[in-house]
């Protein structure tokens, strides 16, 4: 047993010295085909250095967006790395529990996307977090607005005063300015990024003044009204969707426990389980319903706010 966990680890180790220069080769030629709009895009923010810049590639840049909004301090590469070696450990262990090639390919396909679920259930929870506070942020915004001389001036300042939760995605804001980029599209950034209609209708008040220069107070004070009317329907939602989530999770955890449990009752039960066709069958649809509900969990968090 302890050599083969060892062949599998290695297995896994030589896996990720032969996909690391390929995935940084292909990271590389696509960035040197885009060179220019590459630098046009980024203009005056820092250099990003990382272990390879992988959301350079197609997808990678939505999960690099996740992860910085999650506040999940790692990169893109290491969470596929991670992915990568769930899928072979499971596979292997899998394989030689079940003997079943398709079985083994669908637990450990489902497993290695764990690292990824995680994040996105990060993602979902923070922005949920932001909705709560956005009634706060337009206040505080408000104040500082009716002192400021404009309203890149009125960002700046009300930077230190507000919530904790949206203070993250309200300096990446002030800096995106400070470098230099035009207010309209860094605004817009800003709403998609706390991904809510609220931050949404926010950012359209705030373009309308860029472009109009109206007062927008009166409009700003209807949207907290809308917001606070909305409140108590959206805390209702949320306390329903997280008694779901974990509901789930307590279903996953009881199937683990009686199947355990039955093979420890009656050792012979094993055979059922991990020998016997059915048994095979059965482990591997349980597997896959008990995901599905939980990705539909997860999936009913998408709403927008």
């Amino acid at each position: 047993m302890v050599i083969s966990w060892l062949i599998t680890v290695s297995f896994a180790i030589g896996i990720l010295l032969v996909l690391h220069p390929v995935v940084y080769g292909i990271s590389r030629l696509l960035v040197k085909r885009n060179t220019y709009s590459f630098f046009r895009r980024q203009r005056k923010e820092p250099e990003r250095h990382q272990l390879l810049d992988l959301e350079r590639l197609p997808g990678f840049a939505r999960l690099e967006t996740y992860m910085s909004v999650a506040g999940v301090q790692s990169s893109p590469f290491l969470i596929t790395c991670l992915s990568i070696i769930i899928f072979i450990v499971l596979f292997s262990v899998t394989y030689r529990t079940l003997a079943s090639f398709i079985s083994s390919l669908v637990i450990g396909g489902l497993f290695s996307g764990l690292p990824f679920i995680y994040i996105w259930h990060r993602y979902q929870r923070m922005q949920q977090r932001m909705a709560r506070v956005m009634i706060p942020t337009v206040q505080t915004f408000i104040g500082y607005f009716t002192e400021a001389e404009n309203l890149a001036g009125a960002i700046y300042k009300a930077g230190g005063a507000m919530p904790a939760e949206m203070a993250g995605e309200w300096a990446r804001l002030t800096m995106e300015l400070e470098t230099g980029e035009a207010a309209e599209p860094s605004v817009i950034k800003f709403a998609e990024r706390v991904g809510n209609h609220w931050a949404q209708d926010f950012a359209d008040i705030l373009i309308i003044h860029l472009e109009t220069g109206t007062d927008i107070v009166p409009s700003l004070f209807k949207l907290i009204n809308e917001m606070q009317n909305a409140m108590y329907n959206e805390e209702k939602r949320n306390t329903l969707l997280a008694v779901y989530r974990y509901g789930t999770l307590l279903m996953i955890a009881m199937a683990v426990f009686i199947v355990g449990f039955n093979i420890w009752i009656q050792p012979s039960n094993r055979v059922y389980y991990f020998t016997d066709p059915g048994g095979k069958k059965y482990v591997t649809v349980t597997v896959v319903v008990l995901f599905a509900s939980f990705i539909g969990a997860l999936q009913l968090g998408k709403k927008k706010i």
